[in-house]
């Protein structure tokens, strides 16, 4: 059973401990340097607003023999505590269908083309905050608090992207990868959306080959053939 608070990570035997930890400080570098949030007085909110505490889960990844591979952290928002219309809007995000998955590596045989997945690091945390639902949130759990140079009052955090945890954020998320694909352009090319699935981009190269690639909530898959102008285009892309 992995641990459900930093308390009980500490409590942990050396080795899983120093791994959670480890990723733990991972997760948090990569949501500093991304400027995920700004610092701002808690005097200065207006009456009423609502900072949300975060937590943070532990999953600890194994090898076929029980042996620890990999630790993950995520920080993610009380979402629990937020209430639609208040802190966000509408929440209905697409995804891909799973047919569109199979007709793609289906395809794959058939016109000598080869799948790809990867995962979007931190994908959720794209998705930009809503600059009418400002969201607020304690600093995060672990880390040295931060403090007011005139007052030493503890800051709290006004989010610029999404965390895990928000209710808005796979709505968010697609959002931002449906403008990035929009408007990416390889040599002239450019994505079309599919009209029969709207997580599912298609581009024509200039040599008339085709990438094809489909977004599963943090996955992508891309098919295409190799040493081609596709080719070319998901290389540049990833």
């Amino acid at each position: 059973t992995p641990p459900r608070t930093l308390r009980e990570v500490h409590r942990l035997p050396d080795k899983p401990r120093r791994m959670y930890i480890q990723a733990l400080e991972k997760e948090y570098n990569g949501l500093w340097n991304r400027g995920m949030f700004r610092l701002v007085r808690r005097s200065s909110l207006p009456s009423g607003t609502v900072v949300f505490p975060t937590t943070t889960v532990f999953k600890m990844k194994f090898f076929q023999d029980g042996t620890m591979d990999l630790a993950k952290a995520r920080v993610c928002l009380r979402g629990d505590l937020m209430i639609p219309g208040r802190d966000f809007g509408d929440v209905r995000s697409p995804t891909t269908q799973n047919e569109s998955v199979k007709l793609m590596l289906a395809d794959c045989p058939v016109s000598k083309k080869v799948a790809c997945t990867f995962d979007i690091k931190q994908a959720f945390t794209y998705g930009k905050v809503d600059p009418l639902r400002p969201v607020y949130c304690e600093q995060f759990p672990g880390t040295d608090k931060i403090l007011d140079e005139d007052t030493g009052e503890e800051l709290v955090q006004k989010l610029m992207f999404r965390l895990y945890g928000d209710p808005a954020a796979p709505k968010a998320f697609h959002a931002e990868m449906h403008r990035a694909f929009m408007d990416y352009e390889y040599k002239g090319s450019n994505f079309c959306q599919s009209r029969a699935d709207p997580c599912v981009y298609v581009m024509r190269c200039d040599d008339d080959s085709v990438l094809a690639s489909c977004i599963f909530v943090d996955d992508s898959c891309n098919t295409f053939k190799l040493d081609t102008g596709a080719h070319d285009a998901y290389k540049d892309r990833k």
